[in-house]
């Protein structure tokens, strides 16, 4: 059991630092940009985006991968990609550079996101699946946390400075890299690879049709939430909302902190209470917190409030609410949806198939966030996201079952 929290935990560290880390450089990344590589606000956009573009182009393959190769080895191939993107990334001389840096952690993300979960759910028994699993999102909240405080650091650094600091930022993550490949190779292969009596089927047959589109529908649903541009875009949000300089960057730590803490109560409650009620209780508060988070920009873009630093700690405020409901039950219940939901033969590439539906929504939100709040504003993407997480709660409320405690076949033989 230990040797697989441990996997479980340099995982999501690995994939929370992924996620977050953009957040605290892009700031100064847009300095370097404008000045030296004459980039606007689409190509920074496209960044930020990146990740979520190679997390898409990986999950198109990752689940024939894991069962033509074994879950372990895509584990060590996801480290060797991340440790080797952040060369890349820091010494970029331009654009394309940063870029393929960019997309080199999506593919590390996007491998880790399904063979991490899969293999997770075949090794651990049903007692402690959720728990077992569940420490892959605290530490996927520990490395966004460990992001922001890496960005905070460095959050001082005049224009001067901004081209050495965001460098600086990425360099601090490649020891997480290291340290999950080295534990990759450490590992034995999942005792359900290969399984001669579950040999793979068609995603869409009779039988699958039903628990696969449920998991697609599902992980859409986390991510039209906009959790991957609240974490990405946090310090420009709370900079717009008015809070000035580093009092961004610490608010953005709060957020990240919050998730943290809330994560860690779901760990202690996702084999207690189950994943049905830990996802109704979380989207419903992802919603409310949303639009009021919407409703303070509205407020300060029709000239009904000012944004002053008053104004922006609101805006943490409520989006911190958000972080909270979403840590408790979309943040840690989507991936146990994703792995105990799929019947045995379809496992791999269902787990693929419905990450990338997953990663798909989340790019096009990142791509198109920059341009949308230039057009519209913060409040029009605020309310779209709290309708997001409204439908989230109604699919969830209708088609959802619950799977605490029960086998991974039992749960296929419902289906």
């Amino acid at each position: 059991m230990r040797p697989l929290l441990l996997l479980a935990g340099l995982g999501g560290l690995l994939y929370g630092i992924d996620t977050g880390i953009i957040a605290g450089a892009l700031p100064l990344l847009a300095t370097t940009a404008a000045v030296s590589w004459k980039l606007g606000p689409q190509q920074l956009s496209f960044v930020v985006a990146a990740v979520l573009l190679g997390s898409v182009l990986a999950s198109l393959g990752t689940g024939a991968l894991a069962d033509l190769l074994g879950r372990k080895p895509v584990l060590v191939l996801a480290g060797a990609l991340f440790s080797l993107s952040i060369p890349v990334i820091a010494m970029a001389g331009g654009y394309t550079a940063l870029l393929l840096g960019r997309l080199l952690q999506g593919v590390s993300c996007g491998l880790i996101g399904v063979a991490l979960p899969l293999y997770l759910a075949e090794t651990l028994d049903p007692g402690r699946r959720g728990a077992g699993t569940a420490v892959f999102q605290l530490f996927l909240t520990a490395g966004l946390v460990a992001a922001a405080l890496i960005g905070l650091h460095y959050a001082g650094a005049g224009p001067a400075g901004a081209d050495r600091a965001w460098r600086a930022i990425f360099w601090a993550c490649l020891a997480p890299g290291v340290l999950f490949t080295g534990a990759a190779l450490a590992l034995r292969e999942s005792p359900r690879w290969p399984a001669p009596a579950a040999p793979r089927g068609p995603l869409l047959c009779r039988g699958h049709v039903r628990p696969f589109l449920l998991a697609c529908a599902i992980l859409a649903c986390n991510q039209a939430t906009g959790v991957n541009s609240v974490l990405a875009y946090g310090v420009t949000l709370l900079h717009r909302a008015g809070l000035p300089g580093t009092a961004a960057n610490r608010g953005d730590l709060a957020l990240k902190g919050v998730n943290l803490v809330m994560t860690g109560v779901a760990v202690l409650l996702v084999d207690r209470l189950g994943r049905r009620s830990l996802l109704l209780l979380g989207s419903a508060g992802a919603c409310l917190a949303l639009a009021a988070a919407g409703a303070l920009f509205l407020g300060a873009e029709s000239g009904w409030l000012t944004a002053d630093r008053a104004h922006g700690w609101l805006v943490a405020g409520c989006l911190s609410a958000f972080m909270g409901a979403f840590a408790v039950g979309p943040g840690v219940c989507v991936w146990l949806a994703l792995s105990e939901l799929l019947p045995a033969r379809i496992r791999a590439n269902g787990m693929s198939a419905a990450l990338l539906v997953n990663q798909l929504v989340a790019t096009l939100i990142a791509a198109v966030f920059l341009p949308a709040v230039a057009r519209h504003g913060y409040a029009a993407m605020l309310f779209a996201w709290a309708a997001g997480a409204a439908v989230y709660f109604l699919i969830v409320l209708a088609f959802l079952p619950e799977t605490r405690g029960r086998t991974l076949e039992a749960i296929e033989a419902d289906w």
